[in-house]
């Protein structure tokens, strides 16, 4: 099952045009591992398929990546990042094992879940870059300053602008995760945010709909 899985992998991060070493294949499949290992338990995700996660959540996660490389034009020290109601750590911790320089907070208010990513993080070798945060977002004081804020599978494009009002700054990029394009929720963003941006994105192996939406301050 491995050497499958490694398989289809490698072959979905060509298809992303992401190119990364044999030791972050390696990552990115123990980081697999826990997940499966923890969902047993903890219940993290209904998908349970080992091939299933690894379209869904890693692939459907990396796929990202290139959008948001593209929209990071600073020199130096790569972006400061959040990703909202973390859960498994999706898109988070993938996106830091293929991109180095980028920094993470992972919050993340349920505890288990929370526990979860403390251990992915550690057993990962990430606690240098990725920091969890067991609390409610609404509840964090200012924080950052976070260029991107990410979330996945969070709420409404209106709510994801409204719980994150205290940490985003006046140059932080909202970036929600979306299955088909969310006409209905575009439409009922209000200032100060409004829509920067929809990319439609293609997930190796994936037959679905999945689109990119960026929301900056008005």
């Amino acid at each position: 099952m491995h050497a499958a899985l490694a398989a289809q992998l490698g072959e979905g991060l060509r298809g992303l045009s992401l190119d990364v070493s044999v030791s972050v294949g390696d990552a990115l499949l123990a980081y697999l591992a826990l997940l499966e290992k923890w969902n047993r338990v903890y219940n993290l995700t209904a998908i349970r398929d080992p091939q299933a996660m690894l379209v869904q959540h890693l692939l459907d996660s990396l796929a990202v990546v290139p959008a948001l490389q593209r929209r990071w034009s600073a020199t130096g020290p790569g972006p400061e990042l959040a990703d909202i109601g973390s859960g498994a750590g999706l898109p988070a911790i993938p996106i830091a094992l293929v991109w180095p320089q980028v920094r993470y907070t992972l919050v993340e208010p349920v505890e288990k879940k929370a526990a979860f990513l403390r251990q992915a993080v550690g057993d990962l070798g990430l606690t240098d870059r990725l920091q969890v945060v067991c609390q409610r977002v609404q509840a964090m004081g200012p924080a950052g300053p976070f260029d991107f804020i990410t979330c996945r599978a969070y709420a409404t494009l209106a709510a994801f602008a409204e719980d994150v009002q205290a940490i985003a700054g006046a140059q932080t990029t909202l970036v929600a995760l979306k299955g088909v394009r969310p006409d209905a929720e575009i439409d009922a963003l209000g200032r100060p945010w409004t829509v920067d941006g929809i990319e439609a994105l293609s997930v190796p192996f994936l037959n679905a709909h999945r689109h990119l939406v960026w929301m900056r301050r008005v």
